[in-house]
């Protein structure tokens, strides 16, 4: 099911990235059917460089069980728009586009209890809204080449093209904005998907978080490391719950739905790992046997297709996390 509404929202408090006005908030909209309440609402957040119809997969499990999905295509970081440098270091700008999102659905329409959930650097999006917050020092590392910065396949010219650009006094503004905290109390609980960032986050920011987290990784992630993954968001954070997809699954399994595409916005070198993964799937939550794997496992050697089977049952894990993290009357 593709998103049934699109809105396109101004956020007057940031301009555009190329100057001609305020942010542009593109809002894809899931509704479920109509119910004696309000809905419960999910917001989405996509990988860097993606969109929101990325997380098709995720968002029509949710609408079918009764969720309302709210996601946005962050400005400039988003293949639905013109790639932006700056776009792709600005991290806080997501959470402040899901924050605005929520504001205008509160306003708009009568809405139940909140969750948010994010794929890769959605998924740090969704962690900032529970209280994640960045370190600027490593943020400023990574600005100056000390560090390695997180991979950017999407992007591959983007620190060349940042340090062309980017003045000092926009650095030392970065470096105010980046460590900010992003919090928003009505975000109920939070699912992350190969949730990226995880090294340049404080540890006791992430240790404060005490509302419901669940996190996935993938044991062959090529982009976001299985053991940074469950180091730097499943361990530190005291309500979290970790689960695995095991085999060769990468990174980019995850993403299901709008990517097909012919044009630069998914890498060759994704493109195949994607396709290459989709057929070497297996899925286990951490520390429980999870009978329904084997079951999994048997239903994918007959269809070949373990990686959309794999985004099935994600997203089956995502509905039951939500329906009893935000439905508890």
């Amino acid at each position: 099911m593709t998103a049934t509404e699109f809105h396109l929202l101004h956020d007057p408090s940031r301009p555009a990235w190329d100057g001609s006005g305020d942010r542009p908030i593109r809002v894809h909209l899931w509704r479920p059917k109509p119910a004696d309440s309000p809905p419960d609402v999910v917001l989405l957040s996509h990988g860097t460089g993606g969109a929101a119809q990325n997380l098709t997969w995720l968002a029509t499990a949710l609408a079918d069980a009764g969720f309302l999905v709210a996601g946005v295509d962050h400005h400039g970081n988003t293949f639905v728009d013109q790639y932006r440098p700056q776009a792709f270091v600005c991290w806080w700008d997501r959470p402040l586009d899901l924050r605005y999102l929520l504001d205008r659905l509160s306003v708009s329409e009568e809405i139940g209890s909140v969750g948010a959930a994010g794929f890769s650097l959605g998924g740090y999006s969704v962690a900032a809204l529970l209280g994640a917050r960045v370190l600027p020092a490593r943020f400023a590392a990574i600005a100056h080449g000390d560090i390695e910065s997180p991979p950017t396949p999407e992007y591959p010219t983007l620190l060349a093209e940042l340090r062309a650009a980017v003045t000092e006094e926009e650095q030392r503004q970065w470096l105010d904005a980046v460590g900010r905290d992003y919090t928003d109390p009505r975000v109920g609980a939070g699912f992350l998907i190969c949730p990226s960032l995880g090294a340049v986050l404080d540890p006791g920011s992430l240790a404060a978080i005490t509302r419901p987290t669940r996190v996935w990784l993938a044991e062959a992630d090529e982009i976001v490391p299985a053991s940074e993954v469950a180091r730097c968001y499943a361990e530190p954070i005291p309500a979290a719950s970790l689960r695995r997809a095991t085999g060769r699954v990468g990174h980019y399994a995850f993403l299901g739905g709008g990517t097909a595409r012919a044009d630069a916005t998914e890498t060759p070198a994704a493109a195949a790992t994607r396709s290459a993964t989709e057929t070497t799937t297996a899925v286990a939550p951490t520390g429980a046997v999870d009978d329904g794997v084997a079951e999994l496992t048997a239903a994918a050697a007959a269809t070949g297709d373990l990686g959309a089977l794999t985004r099935r049952r994600v997203a089956a894990d995502a509905v039951d996390f939500f329906q009893g993290t935000l439905r508890q009357d």
